[in-house]
C-alpha cells in the first residue's frame, strides 16, 4: 500500500513537474503579442530597432461618451487571407485608452512587426468602412487620429502637420487601403 502511493504521488509530482516546464518553455508562444508600447517622452529621436517598426496613433473625444474611457485597438491584418493574424493564443495588437472626456486627445505610439494593421472589428461590429495601414520596417509611421465625433461614430482624421508638430520629429503618413471586414476569430473551449 504504502510503495502504490509513493509510486502514484512520485507519478503525479512528474506529471505538474512536465505541465510547469511546458508553461515555462511556452510562455514565449502562449498569449503572444508581439506588440510594446512605447512612451513617446522617452524617445529622443523616433528611430525603430532593426526590422521593426514605430506606429503613432491618436484618439480623441469630441462626443458625450457614455462610459468611463475610450478604447482604440488595431490588429494585425493578413491581407491575402482578408483576417486578423493569429489566434485566441497569438495575435498582435495595439490597443490605447483615454478618458471620455470631451475635448481629449491623446497620442500613442507601439513597437510593432511590419505589415498591416487594421481598425479592430473587436472595436465594433457595426464597422462601415475597414481600412489597412501599411507599415513598413524601419520607419515611423502615423496612422491617424481615431476620434468620436459628435454623431456617434469613430472618425479617422489623418493631419501629418499637427502629428509631426506634436512628435517633432520626421513621421511617415502611413498608406492605407480598403480591405473588406477583417474575419474574426472566436475563441471557445
Amino acid at each position: 500500500m504504502k510503495t502504490t502511493i509513493t509510486r502514484y504521488v512520485s507519478n503525479r509530482m512528474l506529471q505538474v513537474a512536465a505541465i510547469i516546464a511546458t508553461a515555462v518553455a511556452c510562455s514565449g508562444c502562449l498569449l503572444l503579442n508581439d506588440v510594446t508600447p512605447v512612451s513617446i517622452n522617452t524617445f529622443e529621436k523616433l528611430t525603430p530597432k532593426h526590422g521593426r517598426a514605430l506606429v503613432i496613433y491618436g484618439i480623441g473625444i469630441e462626443g458625450r461618451w457614455s462610459f468611463p474611457g475610450l478604447t482604440v485597438a488595431l490588429d494585425e491584418y493578413d491581407a491575402r487571407n482578408q483576417s486578423i493574424t493569429g489566434s485566441c493564443w497569438r495575435f498582435n495588437r495595439m490597443e490605447a485608452s483615454i478618458t471620455a472626456i470631451v475635448g481629449t486627445r491623446q497620442y500613442f505610439m507601439f513597437d510593432v512587426q511590419p505589415g498591416h494593421y487594421v481598425y479592430s472589428g473587436f472595436n465594433s461590429a457595426q464597422a462601415r468602412k475597414t481600412w489597412a495601414f501599411e507599415v513598413p520596417a524601419g520607419r515611423a509611421v502615423y496612422l491617424g487620429d481615431f476620434v468620436y465625433a459628435e454623431d456617434g461614430t469613430v472618425d479617422l482624421r489623418r493631419d501629418l502637420a499637427s502629428a509631426r508638430s506634436y512628435l517633432k520629429e520626421e513621421t511617415l503618413l502611413a498608406n492605407v487601403s480598403p480591405v473588406p471586414p477583417p474575419k474574426l476569430f472566436l475563441c471557445a473551449p
